[in-house]
């Protein structure tokens, strides 16, 4: 009888497939597993790191997009994104946290909006 060790990934594909993998998969999304020492020790130890990747993106080739980054007035890191379509702009405050984003204002924000959201989804191509 064989002892071959699986690989961290092949545990999780494992798992996934509905097969039984030698040891119970143990994983971290890439953002999670700051680059140290402890880090690299979990990874000898079968640590698998996933990172996410989108499965499709979505263009809006008529829609043009600008960021800017600036500290408000309250002291915080934000990022007002403005997306200008041939109805008008619609813009988005954000905010970088701890693993998520905070969002401050939404890009829709009056009825006055609805011509150029309405264009700006029409406008989507997978």
């Amino acid at each position: 009888m064989k002892n071959t060790m699986m690989t961290p990934c092949r545990r999780v594909m494992a798992a996934l497939h509905n097969e039984t993998p030698d040891k119970i998969p143990f994983t971290s999304y890439e953002n999670m597993a700051p680059r140290c020492t402890i880090e690299r020790e979990l990874r000898n130890r079968g640590l698998c790191i996933v990172k996410r990747i989108p499965s499709y993106t979505i263009r809006h080739p008529n829609v043009t997009v600008k960021t800017y980054g600036y500290t408000d007035e309250k002291g915080r890191d934000v990022v007002r994104t403005v997306y200008s379509t041939p109805h008008g702009d619609l813009s988005k405050l954000t905010q970088a946290g701890n693993n998520t984003t905070w969002t401050h204002e939404h890009i829709f924000k009056t009825p006055e909006d609805y011509k150029a959201l309405l264009f700006y989804i029409k406008d989507s191509v997978v």
